[in-house]
């Protein structure tokens, strides 16, 4: 999987933007998260846009199976009253997906050359070195090659999951607790990947949503810290049960009558009532 696909940023707060509260008075937080859903699938995209196809619409509302929302409806809500998509009618896309990638692609295109401009100082710093102690030197350069490639990666991962944590408090609706549960949600993430601990997410907003419906109109979501210590283990995947379809019952075969059988007897009948006639 390519780096770039593993994230883009997400302010933790977004649910506070005036756009956003009036899009959640509509459609609730089943809407709020196919805004993200599809923002993700914006991200996917090469140009971060997508057309505005029946196909789209199709294909968006499989991927919300279950989804009651029309989801044609709720992009063009999003798009001409809510202001959270731009379209020209041929495509729709996010004016702020597309600045937030923008700026990720600057600051890496300004770490490529800072990378190269060190990489080329090093160099020239070892090509000196070698000239007193050309054993040594190499020794010395091959560990610290190695250090900064285990550092590199080390940091490259805490950024990732970094940024994996930013996502996933993003989606969570009770911010008390911030401090504990971005601690934790590393560890989720490495434990269980990011994927899952999104679906226990939404398991839980769908299943308090479920719960308020039925008569607990007053059910609170759990605090940040409580949910990210020990409230996800309900929604994980091992403790969800699957779906299974009712199996078909199947005819027995002592109680049918073939189609060749009830000629046959409609025949006797027949010649019957004939010899009765004549």
């Amino acid at each position: 999987m390519p780096k770039e696909a593993y994230w883009f940023s997400h302010d933790s707060n977004a649910r506070n933007d005036i756009k956003i509260k009036a899009m959640i008075s509509k459609y609730g937080y089943e809407g709020y998260g196919m805004y993200w859903a599809i923002i993700e699938m914006l991200r996917e995209t090469s140009d971060f846009k997508l057309p505005m196809e029946d196909y789209t619409f199709l294909a968006l509302q499989q991927e919300f199976n279950g989804c009651s929302t029309d989801v044609q409806q709720f992009v063009n809500d999003c798009v001409t009253t809510f202001k959270l998509f731009k379209s020209d009618d041929n495509a729709f896309w996010s004016d702020s997906l597309k600045r937030r990638m923008a700026l990720k692609e600057m600051k890496r295109e300004q770490a490529r050359k800072a990378g190269k401009a060190s990489a080329e100082k090093r160099r020239n710093i070892n090509g000196s070195e070698r000239s007193y102690n050309v054993s040594s030197t190499d020794v010395e350069q091959n560990l610290t090659d190695v250090q900064q490639r285990k550092e590199k990666k080390r940091k490259e991962r805490k950024d990732i999951y970094s940024a994996d944590a930013d996502f996933l408090w993003g989606l969570y609706p009770e911010k008390k607790g911030k401090k504990d549960a971005m601690a934790k949600l590393p560890k989720l993430i490495d434990q269980y990947g990011k994927d899952q601990v999104e679906r226990c997410i939404k398991r839980y907003l769908a299943d308090v949503d479920k719960r308020r419906k039925s008569g607990f109109a007053d059910l609170r979501y759990k605090n940040g810290s409580t949910f990210f210590k020990s409230g996800y283990m309900d929604y994980l995947d091992e403790n969800v049960p699957e779906e299974k379809p009712e199996p078909v019952k199947k005819p027995s075969g002592r109680n049918t009558v073939s189609l060749l059988e009830l000629v046959r007897a409609k025949e006797e009948r027949e010649r019957h009532g004939q010899g009765s006639g004549s």
